[in-house]
């Protein structure tokens, strides 16, 4: 009867554990969508955000401030940037977009910004032109500051 007990106890222990650990990361991982529906896109237009690049994302994004941040997973001062974005995303103003482009797969969205070194943000306008580069920035408050 103890055994019993002491299992059953030690199944709901370990299941509980595993709820936490799961729904803390599921939490984590939706402060950037991989993918975009429709009504996403659509959103853009109504609050700031943290979002993938994807190409629609800049022309959606019409009376909006767009960012495009220039991220690679192996940079150091990249990955410490996203994590305090991704801290304060509450403090990205709502007439601000900043878009995170994969560095090492963009190679194309690199040479038409003339970006030469990962970490670099641009802010381009709804047409993608460019209005204003500049590299580094540890806080979402320095990138804010730089528009």
């Amino acid at each position: 009867m103890k055994k019993t007990l002491l299992i059953t106890l030690l199944a709901i222990l370990l299941t509980s554990c595993w709820y936490l650990f799961f729904s803390k990361n599921s939490e984590n991982n939706k402060s950037i969508p991989s993918t975009t529906s429709a009504l996403e896109l659509s959103n853009l237009k109504n609050v700031g955000s943290y979002e993938v690049y994807l190409p629609e994302k800049i022309s959606l994004s019409e009376n909006k401030k767009i960012i495009l941040f220039f991220h690679a997973g192996w940079c150091p001062t990249c990955r410490a940037l996203d994590k305090n974005i991704n801290k304060n995303l509450t403090k990205i103003p709502d007439d601000v977009v900043i878009l995170k482009v994969d560095y090492d797969k963009e190679s194309e969205l690199k040479k038409k910004y003339n970006v030469t070194i990962q970490h670099t943000l641009v802010v381009v306008d709804s047409n993608g032109n460019i209005i204003k580069k500049w590299s580094g920035g540890l806080t979402i408050d320095t990138i804010i500051s730089q528009l």
